[in-house]
């Protein structure tokens, strides 16, 4: 989730200095002094300058938000919701609920503040920061029609910001709602221009409307702009390998990671453009770069790498350890049969595929490669049976039918029908 930008809450944070009026000369002028020393950037100044008026008893809300305020600024939230906290207290009201809110977000204690964002809501605050942070703590609850419900209101009351409707386009994409989230966008875009949230959301959503095209539009204009960030340069790669492009995606997945975008994922990418470009080695070695840990998928991954260099031996090992990393996959099983059968080992072949069989799942491919293993011993009628079992799955498959024919007219000959 993309965390709240400073400026959106550079408003908020300058405000609370100017909650209601401290009631001395002297608190005022202490006031002033940590409020300047703040603008200057020198809040650890300030702070120490209100903590040491509050420990002298001269504390009221004024003083205690701002006290807050500071701690926020230097990041230091569990204190500043405390200070908020006693704000509230103090008679601080929506405003230090505010605050609660803003330093509970910002420390990853979203059901905090969405709730003390409710509550300053309830006070009457209802600037633009406050509805972005409420929205957002409901998305990182993975509550997207609450999050919407925030942001709308934002859209309502500031329909010159991008940011709300870009964050109101995510939530309804989140809510499954890809087609209102596309629309919305689009009209954002009309009205305040190409704004790089509303491009972006707008991509994810016909991304996932199944508009490739449209969506690659967007994010080349974002690559060719600048404005494209690691995940939307992988984004795009990933549509230039579905396009038949490796290379383009190879180079689209290096500068992602130039950007920063690391993980295990982001090697796979890598790995699988360069499989497709036809560089079986290197694909591989990215893949193994990896560590022993690899999820079966990757490991089925590995064997047919190893299969494209004809190292059968090499694939069986990588098949196998995809079956100890799941031993569900069932495209271990289906590969680790074929290859096994190949490289001249049917009772292996025959437990692989047996294994499938069990599965429930790919039944055809578990009858057919059972029918190659009895073929591959000689035993033609029992290879028959399996493929008339393959055959029981889908009697109209073109293929089967022709194996069981010719099958058929091999045994006939055998037992010397002909």
């Amino acid at each position: 989730m993309v965390r709240i930008l400073p400026a959106l809450l550079a408003g908020f944070l300058l405000s609370i200095p100017s909650a209601p009026p401290v009631p001395t000369q002297e608190k005022n002028g202490i006031f002033s002094r940590a409020t300047r020393l703040s603008r200057e950037g020198k809040n650890g100044e300030a702070l120490a300058l209100v903590k040491k008026t509050l420990a002298a008893g001269k504390a009221d809300k004024a003083l205690l938000l701002l006290e807050g305020n500071l701690l926020y600024r230097l990041k230091r939230y569990e204190e500043s919701i405390r200070a908020f906290r006693s704000a509230e207290k103090a008679g601080g009201g929506a405003a230090a609920w505010e605050g609660i809110a803003s330093a509970a977000f910002a420390a990853g204690r979203n059901t905090q503040a969405l709730s003390a964002a409710s509550r300053a809501l309830r006070g009457g605050k209802e600037n633009l920061s406050l509805l972005l942070i409420g929205g957002r703590a409901a998305l990182e609850l993975e509550r997207p029609r609450e999050g919407a419900a925030w942001f709308r209101r934002a859209v309502l009351l500031f329909p010159a910001e991008a940011s709300p409707r870009s964050l109101l386009a995510r939530a309804l994409l989140e809510a499954g709602l890809p087609g209102e989230a596309a629309a919305l966008a689009g009209e954002g875009i009309k009205a305040l221009g190409p704004a790089e949230g509303l491009l972006r959301v707008l991509a994810a959503a016909l991304l996932e409307k199944g508009e490739e095209g449209e969506a690659a539009d967007l994010l080349e204009y974002l690559a060719r702009t600048g404005l494209a960030r690691p995940a939307d340069l992988a984004a795009l790669g990933d549509l230039k390998l579905r396009l038949g492009l490796p290379r383009e995606a190879l180079a689209l997945y290096r500068k992602a990671r130039a950007g920063g975008l690391q993980g295990k994922s982001q090697v796979h990418r890598e790995a699988l453009a360069l499989w497709s470009a036809g560089d079986f080695g290197l694909a591989e070695r990215k893949l193994l770069s990896l560590g022993p840990d690899l999820p079966a998928q990757w490991w089925v991954e590995v064997g047919r790498l190893r299969l494209a260099g004809k190292d059968r031996p090499g694939a069986i090992a990588a098949f196998r350890k995809a079956l100890d990393a799941d031993p569900e996959s069932v495209p271990a099983m289906l590969w680790l049969g074929r290859t096994a059968l190949d490289d001249g080992n049917p009772d292996q072949a025959e437990k692989a595929f047996r294994l499938l069989l069990s599965r429930g799942e790919m039944r055809r491919e578990a009858y057919l490669g059972l029918a190659s293993v009895w073929e591959k011993r000689g035993d033609l009628r029992e290879a028959l049976s399996m493929l008339r079992r393959a055959r029981a799955e889908n009697p109209t498959d073109p293929e089967v039918l022709d194996q069981v024919l010719r099958l058929e007219r091999a045994l006939d000959r055998k037992e010397g029908t002909y």
